[in-house]
């Protein structure tokens, strides 16, 4: 867990703070982040939470947002900080 917190620290507040970046494409920069700081391809994440992985790759693009269904799944999957995606979600 140490190491992925280090992996995580400074990266994940980069992509909130991005005003550039929209909600969509900052929820997926987060689950591409948490992704891969847990070393999970999308093909797993797309496999765990039961997903088609085309789905996945337009959330991680930032193309469609997941539901709050799959969202939970993530956040539960990838450990995702709750705070992190609020935080995406203001603009």
């Amino acid at each position: 867990m140490k190491n992925k917190e280090l992996l995580l620290s400074g990266e994940i507040e980069k992509i909130i703070e991005d005003k550039n970046k929209t909600t969509n494409s900052k929820i997926g920069s987060v689950l591409k982040a948490y992704r891969i700081a847990n070393e999970l391809s999308q093909q797993a994440v797309s496999d765990k939470i039961g997903i088609n992985i085309r789905t996945y790759q337009k959330w991680e693009a930032g193309n469609q947002i997941p539901n709050a269904r799959d969202l939970f799944k993530m956040i539960k999957l990838l450990e995702i900080d709750i705070e992190h995606v609020e935080k995406a979600f203001e603009e």
